[in-house]
């Protein structure tokens, strides 16, 4: 605990009481009570009883309602450097005194004993290499306000101080300093105050920065540690409540290759849009923001965009999307996208029908997409998916195409992978006027074994799930040599009867005959 002649005890430090941790905002006098008080603000909004006036009298002020608190200085748990955080987490006791070369000669020189040996000080520096070489450094949840004089971490790369009470920039540029290797450094859930104007803080050599939590929302004040930071790659800034940003970001990250704005209080895509020309930027995560739609400039269905030139990766899990068609076909205009991640509410249930709806309309709708929620896309499910959305708009495009030019245009603006899909599959004329059937319950289907030739004929039931005719696809063709034979060896496709030029994929076992369009006089296609 620290008294208030501690020199860290000052406003505007943070502290750590318990496991919470807060900003002092005032010391002085309470009215009605004896000696020096301590005003606090939380980083938790929840954790105080006041907004810094008490019983009519002002202290302080506090962003949030209940974030504030009078403390008594005992509370506050000591601070230590981050010297000494490393020699006790990182050193056992018995090695964590620093011996070097030059105090052991000046103490030979003194003891005029220039053969004086230490004992054990061979085991002790090679005790101490073993930091030397470190390359990771985690310290969370601790009471660092300063760096210290550390040790040699020449290997040192990638230094973790989430929640301590370092309180300026000042301080982790101390830090940075005394550690040259320094790339990755996360500092997130600390509270840091910008240097002035006067102060110039450069991190060169600062590839990676994470600053999840920091209660940074404003987007000026993120440019000013953008500047900080030159060569900057990578930018976590989570959970910082961020719901505006500037057009001016290019020149504070002339290098940022991925950032992560997720877990914020974005509503409007245009926010996201003042990104679009940050010259290096390959990845993007916005999840779990608040986005209902996503809105870019028009282009003519066979071009792309001039805008976010180098994203292969944008992340827009856990937004409440309206209209995902909407949404996959403007994101078809992005000239670079490769990966995507989304996944809505429904998905997120576990609706399977909903999964492979949303997965049949991004593949089929974005042209140059390679993978979708982490997953490789492969060739199969690509043409499935194209055959899908063709059938899916057939109708739509052939009642459009009825009222003239003006209106096709428009549907195709729209609708930018139907050009696409009508040059793959042709005119779906003949798809939408087949003559309308009874509702049927059955189906004859042909079997043709691709290995020996075999022709067989069954009928089948309509409903039937896929894995059900993987059996008796087993039964009837005797595809296996041996029992328990794993069904997923066993591949089926179709052409359809139409078009000879579609092949489409049985690859769905929980999906019935009659979603994959299957009619009487089909050929279904055995391999193994």
């Amino acid at each position: 605990m620290v008294g208030l002649t501690d020199h860290n005890i000052r406003v505007n430090a943070r502290i750590r009481v318990g496991q919470d941790f807060g900003c002092i905002k005032y010391i002085g006098n309470v009215v009605g009570h004896d000696g020096q008080w301590i005003g606090v603000e939380w980083d938790d909004p929840s954790r105080g009883r006041h907004n810094g006036t008490v019983n009519g009298h002002f202290y302080f002020e506090t962003k949030f309602p209940k974030s504030g608190s009078l403390i008594r200085s005992e509370k506050i748990i000591k601070f230590e450097t981050l010297e000494d955080a490393i020699r006790e987490r990182y050193l056992p006791p018995e090695q964590q005194s620093f011996i070097n070369d030059e105090l052991l000669n000046e103490a030979r020189d003194a003891l005029s004993a220039p053969f004086m040996k230490v004992v054990g000080m061979d085991k002790l520096r090679e005790r101490q290499s073993k930091l030397k070489f470190t390359e990771d450094i985690t310290i969370c949840h601790s009471t660092i306000n300063q760096a210290g004089k550390l040790p040699e971490l020449d290997s040192l790369r990638t230094l973790c101080l989430q929640s301590s009470c370092i309180s300026h920039w000042n301080v982790v540029n101390d830090i940075v300093k005394q550690i040259p290797s320094l790339r990755n450094i996360d500092l997130s859930l600390n509270r840091l105050e910008l240097p002035s104007e006067n102060e110039q803080l450069r991190f060169e050599k600062i590839d990676t920065l994470i600053l999840n939590a920091c209660n940074l929302y404003d987007w000026n004040e993120i440019l000013g540690i953008g500047k900080m930071c030159p060569n900057l790659k990578e930018l976590s800034l989570k959970q910082n409540n961020i719901k505006c940003l500037t057009d001016d970001s290019a020149d504070a990250f002339p290098r940022l290759e991925t950032l992560s704005i997720g877990e914020n209080s974005i509503c409007d895509f245009a926010e996201v849009l003042k990104l679009k020309d940050l010259p290096a930027l390959k990845e993007l995560m916005i999840n779990n923001n608040h986005m209902k739609r996503i809105d870019l400039p028009n282009c003519d269905p066979t071009e792309r965009l001039k805008m976010f030139e180098n994203l292969e990766s944008l992340n827009l899990r856990h937004n409440p999307f309206e209209n995902e068609v909407q949404m996959f076909n403007e994101l078809d205009k992005l000239p670079a996208l490769a990966r995507l991640s989304y996944i809505n509410q429904k998905a997120s249930d576990g609706n399977e029908n909903e999964i492979m709806e949303i997965f049949m309309e991004a593949v089929g709708m974005i042209e140059n997409l390679v993978s979708f929620n982490r997953s490789e896309i492969e060739k199969v499910h690509r043409n499935d998916a194209m055959y899908e959305m063709w059938k899916k708009f057939a109708v739509e495009w052939m009642q459009i195409g009825a009222e003239g030019e003006p209106k096709m245009s428009e549907f195709y603006k729209s609708h930018r992978c139907y050009p696409r899909l009508l040059k793959k599959y042709g005119n779906p004329d003949q798809f939408i006027l087949q003559p309308q059937r009874k509702r049927i319950t059955t189906i004859e289907i042909q079997f043709k074994n691709v290995t020996n030739g075999k022709m067989y004929h069954k009928k089948v039931p309509i409903a039937m799930t896929v894995r059900s005719l993987v059996g008796l696809v087993n039964k009837i063709a005797a595809l296996h040599t041996c029992p328990g034979m794993d069904l997923k060896s066993i591949k089926l496709y179709y052409i359809d009867a139409y078009n000879n030029n579609i092949k489409v994929y049985l690859d769905n076992l929980s999906k019935s005959l009659d979603y994959y369009s299957l009619q009487n006089g089909d050929t279904i296609y055995i391999e193994k």
